[in-house]
């Protein structure tokens, strides 16, 4: 799964693996609505950072020319660049610079462009940007997107507007139907939108999901159904056994690879019970592959091997 679309530079294990991460909690939990509101037109742009992109720097800091010493401000604050451009490849066209700076701050519980931002490493967004943009909230909602998914989003929306009444909190029968066929369509906004509405209304039991889980196979969609099994609404515990199931049922290594994914996203952006839960479902998952090079990252960065 590794983004064709980052800087070859970028393309190193930690990096893909938090990119690959950080789509698929973005996707799971896209809420299609808000790029349908008044405002800023939507567009999925590919970020390429520039060189100094990520990099630290204290505003108003120079070096004394005699003495050769750093100068700092009265009340220096260190700030991270976030420098660029974006190319628009959907919804749009045309190609525009960006820069703005961010606090350097600690945060309890790091937000998702904590942990892995595109306009540092790169990737295609899903966004809404102002006419002038001078920090990250004028993007509006950002979502990372994975290389390939970017033709999909003008569909999904079109569909959603439309149909904006099937995907409520109670879908009834005829609702239910058009989020069955959704499930097994072409387009895998519109399934993780429909899985997720299910979810939210307990309209599919946790052997459904596992059953599903199934058919959909290996890849990027399958790693975001099992992200929505351990982390969405619903009997959580009990998906989350019917995902640690479906790890222990298959032999498949690339099913597992999506499962591990959907599991590590699970642990870097769910809430602790799902965290907790996606451990269980990474045991499971390290017991079929121990050694497996795709997965050793996850493993490492969760403590299972040194």
């Amino acid at each position: 799964m590794v983004p064709s679309n980052m800087p070859p530079q970028q393309q190193n294990v930690e990096i893909v693996l938090l990119h690959d991460a950080r789509a698929v909690h973005d996707i799971a939990v896209i809420g299609l609505a808000a790029y349908l509101s008044d405002g800023p037109p939507w567009i999925v742009a590919l970020a390429t950072p520039g060189p100094r992109s990520g990099k630290a720097t204290t505003p108003g800091a120079y070096i004394d020319g005699k003495t050769g010493k750093v100068v700092m401000p009265p009340s220096p604050q260190t700030v991270v660049m976030k420098q660029g451009t974006w190319q628009v490849v959907a919804g749009g066209q045309g190609r525009q610079e960006y820069a703005w700076n961010e606090p350097m701050e600690r945060k309890r519980v790091p937000a998702p462009e904590d942990q892995y931002s595109p306009f540092i490493h790169g990737g295609d967004v899903l966004f809404r940007p102002a006419p002038q943009v001078a920090a990250l909230a004028d993007l509006g909602p950002v979502a990372l997107l994975f290389s390939g998914w970017a033709q999909e989003v003008a569909p999904a929306l079109a569909y959603y507007r439309d149909n904006a009444g099937a995907f409520g909190d109670k879908p009834g029968p005829a609702e239910s139907r058009l989020l069955m066929s959704l499930l097994s369509g072409q387009n895998r906004l519109l399934a993780v939108v429909a899985l997720r509405t299910f979810q939210g209304a307990g309209g599919l039991t946790p052997e459904q999901e596992r059953e599903y889980l199934t058919r959909v196979g290996a890849g990027e969609f399958a790693a975001i159904v099992a992200y929505l099994m351990l982390s969405g609404p619903g009997p959580g515990d009990r998906l989350a056994a019917e995902a640690a199931n479906a790890a222990q049922a298959t032999h498949d290594p690339a099913k597992l690879r999506s499962l591990g994914l959907g599991a590590f996203a699970a642990v870097l952006f769910g809430a602790p019970p799902a965290g907790i839960r996606a451990r269980h479902v990474l045991d499971a998952i390290f017991r079929q592959l121990p050694a497996d090079p795709q997965l050793g990252p996850i493993y490492r960065k969760m403590g299972m091997v040194p």
